[in-house]
């Protein structure tokens, strides 16, 4: 009798260790986390926008991530035959590290339509200082960044 109630009560217990890692896991978008408004605004509190000299940079699995100046975007290319938002985005502000976050989307839900939609996302690259919200879409086409004098 007290193996099947110590049995019942360890699975009790796992059921829901099961159900808080599940539920209450920050959600994750290529490493970074989602947060809402709201919780963005509140993370923000205290910093101010990044001057227009400061040197800012989003990374993607460690390489600088194209950004088109007319449209201030930054592009990420994605598999389309993938179901999961793969790869590490971070960022850095005058050559040091920096943090990311996204700003919540419903669009995050379900990535193949986001990027046959075209849909922009928002993330923001903060430090202990400063911040800066950018937009960024993902593509299923190839992007390549070109820099130099022209």
């Amino acid at each position: 009798m007290k193996k099947k109630i110590m049995l019942s009560i360890s699975l009790l217990i796992l059921f829901f260790l099961t159900g808080y890692l599940v539920f209450f896991q920050p959600v994750k978008i290529m490493e970074a986390r989602v947060f809402s408004e709201e919780e963005v605004s509140r993370i923000l509190k205290g910093r101010t926008c990044f001057s227009g000299e400061t040197e800012m940079v989003l990374l993607i699995n460690g390489v600088k991530a194209p950004y088109e100046m007319k449209e201030e975007r930054y592009y990420i290319p994605k598999n389309m035959e993938e179901d999961h938002w793969k790869g590490q985005v971070s960022a850095a502000v005058d050559g040091l590290s920096a943090s990311v976050m996204w700003v919540a989307d419903e669009a995050f839900g379900d990535m193949r339509a986001a990027i046959a939609d075209g849909h922009v996302f928002e993330c923001v690259i903060y430090n202990d200082t400063g911040y800066e919200r950018v937009s960024v879409l993902f593509t299923g086409l190839p992007v390549m960044c070109i820099d130099g004098d022209m």
